[in-house]
């Protein structure tokens, strides 16, 4: 072992600046960098870490200022990309280790131990070289292999310095006898596997062992990992990894568990297309070690760089001082006057902006780049801001339609720049699995002359910013659009998705350059105009005020899942800016826990519909109304303290007055605490129970604090206490096993369903006191006689109604006067009164009244009055086209009775992908009532929006009674008459 005795301080001196430069570096007197040889490896040793270097890797990592190893060589994992990337004529190979999104949750992680031809790394045949020059040491291994073949005249080459704080600084490059050189990467390997992650995914996300099987996730940079930054977590230190590259190059990811361990790289590409490339040198990639710091304190240095980098266009951005007050995203209409003034009643004007998502003339994602506004939005946007309110609308940054009529109009063949290649879809090569269906952005395969070959007129295509010509047509559109509609603000919809696309160097510009000068061309072009984006990630974040995250949407429901416990404030704290999730999509009780969650945990904001003002507050509709009042009366805005959060505490915010405010989540309870500590509002999920000085509006079981009964699967959302109500009837101790599974009440009855979390048989005694008196009272449809206090015992699930006497009703009349129509939520319990629309079913030629159930129910109760009578509607789906469909159920005492879905799955081929259309054709159906003679039936209408309410038009007609002495049970179709 050799121990270079010098320790080579870095100091202000001619020679040395320009070499330590090009590390990214600058020279700083006192800090030191001592190298310790050994056999055919090496030890770099900073004031902070030590960090051993073998066969291309960092195989062994000590905080100096704790004493805790980080990551143990004696673990001896290496199963991770390494050294220098070559094609290898194998571009599937490649492909697969660049995938766009490769999480676990989506099943498109890859195997430990795979094996990875295309990286060619040092083995023990390679001929190693150390040497010290100019204040760095310079290792060079000669002869490379790829674990089969062995390659005498590759190198790979690792410069090691220190930057101007003092974190040492890794330069990888290599060479190859072999063209088609696309990458470079120097992993850390060996990592603590009690290390916990903090990645810059989706605005920030944490990883741990817990929640990560043996698997290699690669990410191919942004938008899915938004910034070249990486934090972890030990006992007592945290350690960071990062890029400052000024150029924004392509980059790829690679984290992988083993079990044992983890390891984790940056590995930077060369442009595409990659064949001619002997070659590739990367920027210094960085790591240091922050005793007692946490994700924060491993994440500053690159937040400090990239503020200094863009100083000037964040002053731009950040001058827009309105656009800082706002907390508030209202993205769901109506937007006419009625709705307006319910949220001016509630909201401080100056903390809300209304969001149109399709503010043009023509339909969404069709006619692209046309920009004229629909015939109301300019009316629309004027009527908002006589409110006080600013106002926000879609637009798109690099999307186009082929061939439609502005693209003829404005020539726009003659300077539009597509989108060719694709490490993961290498010149339009097969895609790996279904990796395709989840990545951003369209890519046109043409290598020819004419890049438009194949397309086909109205298709989607998106553009590269490379083009000077589409950057500037751009921008003054924006501007022109601005001016015309009033509009405050711009969603710049796919600015997010930046990269290198195979068009190569284009005016001095190369990969992310394009979408850096876009975001200048927009702030110099349009400097008052505020901007929000699809993502955030670093090639753009400096002009975005609001990065898009959209979590109801991205990914399946595992990953969703998965994010709604693990999110960490990255974006907000490295850019300053806002992470902004919408309303829309938040059909039912997970996706609005979601979208809340991830928002608080995010240093986000509120958002609702602008008719969420005027729901009740209660269930997560009222939550979402609750939470977004105050956001905007205390003017929160995201807060980082020094040092590390209490534990749990994911963020923290600061109100207007100074005063501070940190988010809690433990993984089952989710709440905002005040500044005395107390919970201003909770949401809870994987629990049965819960003693908490919040109350769940609406919950029966509950007693001495302790609220109980709840399902494990579902989501609730907490309130101060004071927003309680008492409820017609209180059960005070529960089975174990037992949860609520339907409670609301009316002026005319009470209904409970109670059901098994365990498939548990028999019977069971549930005590039960009712604070008013009932005429009827019925258990799973048995009559028993009603007292104030009883304990009920029957079959699970069981069914209770207490009812005052029904309304005896006219054959063949529409029943009127029906109970209100409600939105219940999974979890069993109201969230919103949800008035219906009325309109006409057009059945059997006859025109019938009816009502519009979006996700709500109706009900009805009525005195049966002879032994032939049945009970008779009509629904109808009136939406042909967008969607997911409703699904619709007809109980009777709670009892399922009927049940349509009219989202159709087909499959026309066995085994081909299922194609799914919607069905807007007339049911009628009858359900005889003649067992329940003289007795009171409650009936119930259900539209069951199934998460997404999105172009939802369910109708139903309001019930009517027929004589019907066959008793048929029974349904007939005919076809829809007007499926507008």
């Amino acid at each position: 072992m050799k121990n270079y005795p010098i320790e080579y301080a870095l100091r202000v001196i001619g020679p040395c600046i320009a070499a330590l430069c090009m590390l990214g570096g600058s020279a700083l007197s006192g800090a030191n960098l001592r190298i310790i040889e050994h056999d055919r490896s090496f030890t770099a040793v900073t004031e902070r870490l030590e960090a051993t270097f073998a066969d291309g890797m960092i195989v062994h990592l000590v905080d100096r200022r704790t004493g805790e190893i980080i990551a143990d060589k004696a673990r001896a994992d290496n199963a991770v990309p390494a050294g220098m990337g070559c094609l290898n004529n194998d571009i599937p190979s490649m492909s697969k280790l660049h995938v766009p999104w490769g999480s676990t949750a989506l099943k498109q992680q890859l195997p430990i131990g795979m094996g990875m031809p295309n990286y060619r790394r040092p083995n023990s045949r390679s001929v190693y070289r150390l040497e010290m020059k100019e204040n760095r040491a310079r290792v060079a291994w000669t002869g490379l292999s790829n674990g089969k073949d062995f390659y005498p005249n590759d190198a790979l080459t690792i410069v090691v310095g220190i930057d101007a704080r003092g974190a040492l600084t890794v330069q990888t490059s290599g060479a190859s006898a072999d063209a088609g050189v696309f990458g470079a990467t120097t992993p850390l390997i060996n990592i603590d596997p009690n290390a916990t992650f903090i990645l810059a995914q989706f605005g920030g996300m944490e990883f741990d062992r817990t929640t990560q099987g043996p698997a290699l996730m690669p990410f191919l940079g942004s938008p899915f990992y938004e910034v070249p930054v990486m934090a972890f977590e030990v006992a007592n230190s945290s350690v960071g990894m990062w890029i400052e590259d000024d150029t924004f190059r392509t980059f790829a990811a690679f984290f992988n568990f083993s079990g044992d361990s983890f390891g984790f790289s940056f590995e930077q590409l060369n442009l595409m297309p990659f064949e001619p490339y002997k070659n590739i040198e990367n920027k210094a990639v960085k790591l240091d070690c922050f005793a007692n710091g946490d994700w924060r304190s491993a994440m500053t240095p690159y937040r400090d760089w990239y503020r200094d980098l863009f100083k000037g266009e964040l002053r731009v951005r950040d001058s827009i001082t309105w656009a800082r007050d706002i907390n508030v995203i209202v993205d769901a209409s109506p937007f006419d006057a009625n709705a307006l003034s319910a949220v001016a009643a509630l909201f401080p004007k100056e903390a809300v902006m209304f969001h149109d998502w399709n503010a043009r003339k023509p339909k969404f994602d069709t006619e692209l780049p046309d920009w004229t506004p629909r015939n109301d939005f300019i009316e629309q946007v004027q009527r908002i801001r006589s409110f006080g309110f600013r106002t926000m609308a879609y637009v798109n940054t690099y999307c186009v339609n082929y061939n439609s009529a502005v693209w003829k109009k404005d020539g726009i063949s003659e300077f539009f720049l597509t989108r060719k290649s694709s490490p993961y879809k290498y010149k339009g090569s097969a895609s790996t699995g279904d990796v395709s269906d989840l990545a951003i952005g369209t890519i046109n395969y043409a290598q020819g002359e004419d890049q438009f070959k194949g397309m086909k007129d109205g298709q989607i295509v998106y553009g590269d910013p490379l083009s000077k010509r589409w950057r500037e047509y751009h921008a003054n559109m924006m501007k022109w659009w601005n001016t015309t509609t009033g509009c405050d603000a711009n969603y710049e919809d796919t600015a997010g998705t930046t990269g290198d696309f195979g068009n190569g160097t284009l005016d001095g510009l190369m990969a992310g350059q394009g979408a850096v000068a876009q975001m200048r061309k927009l702030q110099e072009i349009n400097p008052s105009v505020p901007m929000a984006s699809e993502y955030g990630p670093s090639a753009i974040a400096f002009a975005v005020t609001w990065a898009l995250n959209y979590v109801q949407m991205w990914g399946n429901q595992e990953f969703r899942q998965y994010r709604l416990h693990r999110q960490h404030p990255v974006g907000a704290f490295l850019f300053g800016n806002r992470q902004w999730i919408p309303y829309i999509r938040s059909g039912n009780d997970f996706m609005r826990h979601l979208a809340t969650g991830c928002s608080d945990a995010l240093n986000g904001m509120g958002m609702m519909a602008s008719s969420a003002a005027m729901q009740d507050s209660m269930g997560f509709m009222g939550h979402m109304v609750y939470r977004s009042r105050l956001f905007a009366e205390l003017g929160l805005k995201p807060y980082f303290p020094d040092g590390r959060f209490a534990k749990h505490i994911r963020s923290m915010y600061k109100d207007k007055n100074g005063k501070l405010y940190s988010y809690y989540d433990d993984g089952k309870l989710q709440q905002l605490l005040g500044p005395d500590g107390k919970s201003l509002y909770g949401r809870i999920d994987g629990l049965d129970r819960i003693a908490t000085e919040l109350a769940l509006p609406n919950w029966p079981l509950y007693a001495d604090g302790l609220i109980f009964g709840l399902d494990p699967n579902q989501n609730y959302a907490l309130f101060p206490r004071s927003s309680s109500v008492s409820t017609a009837i209180r059960i005070s101790a529960l089975p174990d096993g037992i949860s609520l599974g339907k409670y609301y009440e009316t002026p005319e009855g009470v209904f409970l369903e109670l059901r098994s979390n365990v498939n548990r048989t028999g019977t069971a005694d549930v005590a039960i006191a009712f604070n008013h008196d009932y005429k009827h009272l019925y258990v799973n449809d048995e009559e028993l006689p009603f007292s104030r206090s009883l304990t009920l015992k029957g079959e699970f699930p069981l069914r209770m109604q207490a009812v005052h006497a029904g309304k005896k009703r006219t054959m063949n009349e529409q029943f009127s006067g029906a109970m209100m129509s409600r939105s219940i939520s999974a979890s069993g319990i109201v969230e919103a009164n949800a008035p219906p629309g009325t309109g006409i079913i057009v059945a059997e030629g006859v025109s019938r009244k009816a009502m519009m159930y979006n996700n709500a129910q109706t009900d009805f109760l009525v005195v049966v009055p002879t032994a032939d009578t049945s009970i008779v509607t009509y629904v109808q789906n009136k939406s042909a086209t967008y969607g997911n469909g409703t699904i619709v159920r007809l109980f009777i005492n709670g009892k399922l009775m009927r049940e349509f879905d009219c989202q159709v799955r087909n499959e026309p081929v066995p085994g081909a992908k299922p194609r799914f259309t919607l069905d807007t054709k007339i049911r009628k159906w009858t359900v005889p009532l003649g067992t329940y003679i003289g007795r009171t039936v409650w009936i119930t209408l259900l539209s069951d929006g199934k998460g997404d309410s999105n172009s939802d038009q369910q109708w139903w007609t309001t019930p009517i009674l027929i004589s019907d002495a066959a008793q048929k049970n029974e349904e007939v179709v005919e076809s829809g008459k007007d499926p507008k």
